[in-house]
This record gives C-alpha cells, structure tokens and sequence, in this order.
C-alpha cells in the first residue's frame, strides 16, 4: 500500500479518531456508569477489530527512503516489526485478556457490591487498559503527518493552535477524572464531595465539577471546591506545581503560533511602512500617495506573486527523482493545451517528462510590465497561467520613426487582443529562429510559463526516437504553413488554429508513416541475396 495515496491517509485520519475516541472514553470506564459504561465497554471493544486490521495495514505500507517509495512487502514488515508490531501486538492481546476476563466475571456474578473482591478485580483489569495510552504517541506522528497534507501557512498555525488547546482539554480531562476518582471511590473519609454536599448528585455533575476544578489550576480563576483530606491535599499541590509548568508552556507555544501567523504578513507590512515613509520623507502630494497606495492594495505589488520552484532552497537540494515528479506535476499539464503536444505526448512520456524536468522556467509580472517587444529575438515560448495578457501588433521598437514625426511607438500599434488562460504564445520559436512580430505585456499580476527554446531542442535531439523524428516534419510543415500566411496577412506570436495544426499533424504523420515504410523496403531489399 502507498503511504501516501488517499486510502493510507484516510485510515490514518481514521486512526486519529479512535485514539482520541479511546482516549476519551478509557478513564470514565473505571466508574460505575450503568448503561452508559456498558456502551463504552461495547465501542471499546469494537474498537478490538479495528486494532487487528490496523495491524494487518502496516504490515503493507511502503516505507519512504528519501523520497523513494519501497512497496515490497519484505521491506515493509520488517520496518514495522523494529518499530511499534510488538507494542500493538502486546496491546491488542491485553484488550483480549481484560475483556474475555470482564465477560466472565459479568456472566458469573452480575450481583456484586461495589466493594466485593469482584468489583475491584474488574477495575484493576480496566485500568490495565491505560496502557493504550502508548497510542498518543503513535497518534501524534499521525497527525505530524497528515499536518504535511495542509498548504495554507495560516491554517497550519491555526490547527497547531487547535492542536495545542485539544492537549490541554485532554490533560484537564484525566486530572479531572482522578480527582473525581479519589473521592468517588473513598467513601470512609470526609472528601470534597461530602463538603460540597454532592453526595446525591449525578456523575455527570460531579465531573463538570471536577473539570471546572481542573481548569481553575491552569489559569487564574477560583471555584468553591477545596481538598478535604491529606490525599486529596497531595494531589491538589502536585497538579498545580504541574499545571504552572504546562500552562507556562501553553502560554509560550501560543505567543509563538501568533507570531508566526504575524509572519506571514510581514513581508506585506513593511512594503506598506516603507511606502507610507517615503510618502512622508519625499513630500508626496496626497492625491498621488492615495492613487499609489490604492494601487498597492488592488494587488499590483510584488506580493500577489506565487512562490516558485526555485524560490525554495530545498527543492533545488531534494533528490532528483522527486524534483522529476515534482516538474511533471507542474508543467506536464500545459501541454495539453496546444494541439501538437496533446496528440504527441502519449506516444512518448519519457520525452515530455525530460523537457518538464530542464526546460521550463516560471516568471512573475507585476501590471503593466512588458514580456517582449516587437522586434526582440525569441528565446522562449511563453504560456499565459495566470493573469490578464494583451498583445498587440505594433511598429517594431528599434524602428526609427519617419522623418519629421515625433512617434509615441506604442500608438501605433493597430490590433490588441486579451491573451486567454494556457495559450501558448511564441511558439514558433519551437520550430525555427523567431523574431516577436508584437508587444505582450501584463494588464493584471501575471504568472507566465517559459519554455526555453535551447533546453527544448536540446533534450528532442538528444533523446531522439519517433516522437522527435515526427517532431521535425511538424517544423517544416509550421514554418510552410507560417511563410503562406504571410503573404495574405501579418503573421504575429499568437498560437496557430486548431485546425491548421490538425491539417499538420495529419500531414506529418503521413510523411512518418511513408518514410517508415520506405525505410522496411529499403532494409528488406538489402538484405536479398543478389
């Protein structure tokens, strides 16, 4: 099984669950709940199943070495026999033992006082379940994985925060059941209950009680309920020495969370501040620090861009085997929108993926920011990801303006059209030596794909195969199909039809097909004895 396919991490969310579930339910089973701890009884036993199966799944999980998943099954079992098989093992036959034993003693005797041998020997064998208590650990290296499944920084530090205060609840929760235990249990001394004149409430009351008690220790507040005896006077100064610690710590781990939500933002705040402090050291009018400012907030700044690949040093540093993935992932998609390499890319993967890994490269364009100039030399094909592009045909920018005008180049300009999302633009360059016949610039933040045309041609001709041999007739046929354009109307960066592509592809398939079959004559004929 894949660690990290859906079905792996829907069964450790599930895991989750029940260790918080048994949790919860394994220090009420030591009182005496009637009905309701038979029900708990019941789910926890169910939960017996569960355990066997979970057991049975770890034994099949891959294991990641470095970003290498190894699925066998050798591999698997033995990284989970060194690791936690014994303590699982050793649980879930506990869990057999401590119910068959309660299953007996109920069938035997189900008329036992609350202070018979046999009443005492069912809770003594409940309170060997608390060495479930192992699986809090276990849970939490779940959840330290499923916390990797979570993108947004803000809500990763919000479910650490949740994370923190779930923590605290629990650990409120088995000191209140404890204090609620000492006196439950002590009916020969004068305890809290009697003082508090609880003795005909319900359990229910009586635990509220005891958790308002709990928390009062973990924070600065009172209750009206004090310990009445030297065990009850023990326990109470050894929970608060406890709790100024945890809760010092709480306090801690909070500030921090805080801080790193604050973080997140910064880098937008001190863009603001510097801003606001130039607007202020430069003497800046208030109408244009207004219009400036408002033009920072639309989102025109550098902070609307999305983080790149190589904005991060440890996917450059990663193994080279998950970057692989990792480019597929993100660029391998684009290719289906152009009709060329929709049809080509299944015949070879392997290509595509090479060109992913080497040839792409991201770029963010702030509003109003030109891509090319008419006239530049093409290095790239470009791909609209994200953002609002216009193109426009105009006179080329080294051109020199006709004697006697003083020429704003970019009113010259006759067509502009708004690029749509994954049009490849440029894309000739792909096929020959390309000069930019337009301007593209950015009308909104822009994220835009660059597929360079070196890398590109580069890894084509190193791999080689059908793919790239087919590559090359669609080149000679493009750039035919191009010069006949230009000679009825102007030929710009803007992508080919569909179906001039298709009328293509058809022609070079075709001209594969005949060189193949050209090729199998040829050999078929040398081979003939003369």
């Amino acid at each position: 099984m894949h660690p990290y396919r859906s079905g792996r991490v829907s069964w450790g969310m599930l895991t989750l669950i029940v260790v918080a579930w048994e949790a919860l339910a394994m220090p009420l089973l030591l009182f005496d709940l009637g009905e309701l701890s038979n029900t708990l009884s019941s789910i926890t036993g169910a939960m017996l199943g569960f355990w066997i199966v979970d057991i049975c799944i770890n034994c099949i999980t891959g294991v990641d070495r470095g970003g290498v998943i190894d699925l066998s099954f050798k591999t698997a079992f033995r990284v989970y026999a060194t690791t936690w098989m014994l303590p699982d093992i050793v649980i879930v036959a506990l869990d057999v033992v401590v119910l068959a034993a309660l299953s007996d003693d109920t069938a035997g005797d189900t008329a036992t006082s609350a202070g018979s041998q046999g009443m005492r020997l069912a809770r003594a064998l409940r309170l060997l379940r608390l060495i479930r208590l192992l699986r809090i650990y276990k849970a939490s290296s779940a959840a330290n994985f499923l916390v990797d499944y979570i993108r947004s920084p803000s809500l990763l530090i919000a479910s650490k925060i949740a994370w923190t205060l779930l923590t605290i609840l629990f650990i409120n929760h088995y000191i209140a059941c404890g204090w609620c235990a000492i006196a439950y249990f002590n009916v020969d001394t004068w305890t809290w209950i009697l003082a508090s004149n609880l003795e005909e409430a319900s359990f229910l009351e009586l635990y509220l009680s005891s958790l308002h008690w709990s928390l009062t220790q973990f924070s600065p507040a009172t209750n009206n309920i004090a310990p009445q005896n030297v065990l009850e006077r023990s326990v109470a100064a050894f929970v608060v020495i406890f709790a100024l610690l945890v809760f010092s710590s709480f306090v801690s781990s909070i500030t921090n969370h805080m801080n790193q939500l604050r973080i997140t933002n910064m880098r937008m705040i001190e863009e603001d501040m510097q801003l606001r402090n130039f607007f202020e050291k430069r003497m800046i009018s208030v109408d244009l620090s207004g219009r400036i400012q408002h033009l920072f907030k639309k989102g025109t700044g550098l902070h609307m861009r999305r983080p790149h690949v190589g904005d991060i040093p440890f996917l450059k540093d990663m193994p080279e085997s998950l970057r692989i993935h990792l480019h597929n992932e993100l660029y391998m998609r684009h290719f289906y929108d152009t009709p060329v390499f929709s049809k080509t890319l299944p015949l070879d993967r392997t290509l595509f993926s090479k060109i992913c890994h080497h040839a792409f490269e991201e770029r963010f364009y702030p509003a109003s920011f030109e891509v090319f100039v008419d006239g530049s030399n093409a290095k790239f094909a470009v791909i609209n990801v994200n953002g609002d592009l216009s193109y426009s045909w105009m006179q080329s920018a080294w051109d020199t303006p006709p004697s006697g005008r003083q020429g704003n180049l970019m009113g010259n300009a006759t067509t502009m059209v708004k690029v749509p999302l994954g049009a490849w633009l440029a894309e000739a360059v792909l096929w020959s030596e390309w000069v930019h016949r337009g301007l593209l610039e950015s009308a909104s933040p822009s994220e835009i794909l660059l597929l360079d045309v070196s890398s590109f041609t580069y890894q084509c001709h190193n791999h080689g195969g059908p793919v790239y041999n087919l590559l090359r007739r669609v080149a000679v046929l493009a750039i035919a199909h191009r010069e006949q354009l230009s000679r009825a109307t102007a030929v710009t960066d803007l992508p080919l039809s569909d179906f001039a592509w298709k009328n293509i592809l058809e022609r070079a398939m075709k001209l594969q097909t005949m060189n193949t079959v050209i090729n199998a004559m040829t050999r078929i004929s040398l081979k003939r004895p003369l």
